[in-house]
Formats: structure tokens, C-alpha cells, sequence
């Protein structure tokens, strides 16, 4: 679970919080309260009936009933909070969650920040990193509870103890904005173990997030290349497209590993074959010779290829290579096919470039002028 909960949040951002995000995170212990009131078994009914009996989750599930008017219960406020303090009182997390709630909104009992304080501090104590994550944001934004700084950092690292992974994230952000260096090493340590962890374990995302801290040296990962190779190729022989990329440009240019044009090639075409957008890439790699080695046939079919998105530039520049023979074989025919399938599409803008070069490269390969040095010329007239 910890795992799943990495993987969601560890490549977000991790800038300051917008008071909008930091009410959302605060409103959890509602909904968290009424999901575990919604795993109690039963219908409306039975679920009554074990309430009667003491169950803490029914209580709190029947209260939630009485507090919302749902399931064919009557909206009650006065028995929704019997019940849930009931609950509460037992020791029931979910319910020490909600009974704080209800007293910091002030709905359904007058408003008191000092029980709303009580029974979301027992909570969280009693509860998971999640109900302690909240409370955290909630003293930090002044979210149904008094702004308290010094509680929110407690609550917030008291989740990051229970490998929180968002708390830990703002602990971090925290630590930098305050320049604490040696909080701030301990806390990106503990994110780089788990990270590791996660990578090891098979997430590939995790795996990519690894290979660059250990390149770049960064939060909690001391500079090594070695590891970043390893890692890179982890997640590229796990199919990453942007590890794939990678591992094939060091193999291109021999930095890192050993200087492998084939293996190169092979990644290349692995990443074009994945990424349609990237079909022009391998194209001008072939064809220039840039990367990997000359290949005018296979720069022909990338180029064919990639211009089957509709791009009216790239099939100019094609239509140029075809006519000038540069990287592709030549094509005066095929050439021609392009300037004018682009000055039929494009002709019903009168502001569009690509018409008016079609144009004009069409009538200078029919007319057998000499190409100019490069295409660039025919939108410059």
C-alpha cells in the first residue's frame, strides 16, 4: 500500500501548497469517517441493530445516517452526535476523526475549536498516517482548527514517521524553506530508501525518478554513475520510452557505456515504434548521420512514416530531401506528390507559409531551377 501511495504522489511537484489544495486535504476526515462507516456489513437495519449492541463502526455509520438523512434514516442531528461520540468515547478512530470534524465546522453542534482540537489529536493518535497527515494540514492552514504551526509540524511529522510519503514530501519543502540542512538530508535519505525500495520492487517510474537523482547527485542520492546506468537500463528494458531514449543516446555517443552504434539504432527504433512523435527524430538521425549511422533508407521510411501526422512543414522539408537527395534517396516524383498535396491542404488559409513554399518549390522542380541551400529560402520570399 505504501508502495501505491509512492508511486501516485512522488513525482508531483513539490511547491508550496495552494490554500485550496491545503482545504482539500484538510476535509479528509470527513471523507475518510464515511468510508469506514461505509464498510460496516449489513443493511440499514442490521446495521442498527449492532449499534444497539455497541459496535463502534455502527454507531458511527448510524450516526452518519442521522447526520445526513440517507438510507431511510431521518436527519437527526442530535442522535447523529449520541452516536458518534458514543462511538468516539470507545476509542473508534474513525469517529474521534469525525466527532473533531463536526465540531470545527459547526453545523450540526455549535462550534468549539477546543473539542474539535481533543478528539482530532485522539484520532490521530489512534489512527493511521493518513488521519495525522491531516490533522497536520489542517493546523497548518487553520482548516476547521486554529492555525498552530508547531502542532502541524508534530502531526506532520508524525506521518512522515509512519512513511507518509506526502508528509515527508512537505517535510522536505519545509526543512529547505527553513534551511535546515541536516533535517533536510534526513528527510530526503528516508524518500531516496523508499524510492530505492520501490524501484527494486519492479515500479518503473520509480526506477527512471532513481537513475536521475543518482546522475544528478540530488535529494538524498550521492552522485553516482554507475547506479544511474544501472537504473536508466532497469526501466528502459522495462519498456520506459524516456529510459529507452536515454540508454540509446549513451550508446550512440559512447558516454557512460561503451560507444555501441547498433545498439543504438535498435533503442532508437524501439522509442519511434512506441512514440509516433518521435518517427522525425530517428528520420533526421538516419538521415544526417547524427547519433547513429547514415542510413538513407531507413531515414526514408521514418520520414514517410512521421508525415502521416499531417505535419505540412516536416512534409516540405521531405519533399526538399527528396529533391536534393540529402539523407534520402532521390524522389523528384514523390517529391512533387508532397509541394502539392501541401498546397491543396493549406491553400484555404491566405496567411499560411507552407502554401505559398509548396508553391514555389513545386514550380522551381518542374521547371528544373537549382535548389537553393536550404528550404528556409522558400518562406522568406
Amino acid at each position: 500500500m505504501m508502495r501505491c501511495i509512492f508511486i501516485s504522489m512522488l513525482f508531483c511537484c513539490v511547491a508550496a501548497y495552494a490554500q485550496q489544495l491545503g482545504d482539500l486535504i484538510a476535509d479528509s476526515p470527513k471523507r475518510d469517517s464515511k468510508e469506514a462507516a461505509s464498510k460496516v456489513s449489513g443493511g440499514a437495519e442490521e446495521i442498527k441493530a449492532k449499534a444497539e449492541r455497541g459496535d463502534p463502526a455502527a454507531m458511527l455509520a448510524l450516526g452518519t445516517y442521522y447526520a445526513s438523512g440517507k438510507n431511510g434514516f431521518e436527519r437527526n442531528p442530535a442522535r447523529a452526535l449520541e452516536l458518534v461520540r458514543a462511538s468516539a468515547q470507545k476509542g473508534f478512530a474513525p469517529a474521534q476523526v469525525y466527532l473533531g470534524y463536526i465540531y470545527g465546522e459547526g453545523k450540526i453542534v455549535a462550534r468549539d475549536f477546543k473539542e474539535a482540537a481533543k478528539w482530532r489529536e485522539e484520532g490521530a493518535s489512534n489512527g493511521g498516517a493518513n488521519d495525522k497527515w491531516s490533522l497536520g494540514n489542517a493546523y497548518l492552514y487553520g482548516y476547521l482548527l486554529p492555525k498552530d504551526q508547531m502542532k502541524a509540524l508534530y502531526w506532520i511529522t508524525q506521518a512522515a514517521q509512519q512513511n507518509h510519503i506526502e508528509a515527508m514530501l512537505k517535510l522536505v519543502e519545509i526543512y529547505k524553506n527553513l534551511n535546515n540542512q541536516e533535517q533536510l538530508n534526513y528527510w530526503n535519505k528516508k524518500l531516496a530508501l523508499i524510492e530505492i525500495d520501490a524501484a527494486e520492487s519492479g515500479n518503473v517510474l520509480a526506477m527512471l525518478s532513481v537513475a536521475k537523482k543518482f546522475m544528478r547527485g540530488k535529494d538524498g542520492f550521492p552522485r553516482s554513475g554507475a547506479q544511474g546506468v544501472f537504473w536508466y537500463k532497469r526501466a528502459a528494458d522495462s519498456g520506459n520510452r524516456e529510459a529507452l531514449e536515454y540508454v540509446a543516446k549513451m550508446y550512440a555517443s559512447g558516454r557512460f557505456l561503451e560507444k555501441n552504434p547498433e545498439k543504438a539504432r535498435e533503442l532508437f527504433e524501439k522509442v519511434a515504434e512506441m512514440d509516433p512523435g518521435f518517427g522525425n527524430d530517428i528520420a533526421l538521425f538516419y538521415a544526417d548521420g547524427r547519433e547513429i549511422p547514415p542510413d538513407p533508407e531507413r531515414a526514408r521510411y521514418w520520414f514517410e512514416k512521421s508525415i502521416k501526422t499531417g505535419n505540412d512543414t516536416n512534409k516540405l522539408q521531405l519533399a526538399f530531401r527528396y529533391w536534393t537527395a540529402r539523407g534520402v534517396p532521390a524522389d523528384i516524383q514523390r517529391a512533387k506528390e508532397l509541394c502539392a498535396e501541401v498546397a491543396k491542404s493549406a491553400s484555404g488559409n491566405r496567411f499560411s507559409g507552407e502554401a505559398k513554399a509548396a508553391k514555389a518549390m513545386l514550380s522551381d522542380i518542374e521547371n528544373k531551377v537549382n535548389p537553393p541551400e536550404n528550404m528556409a529560402e522558400y518562406f522568406r520570399k
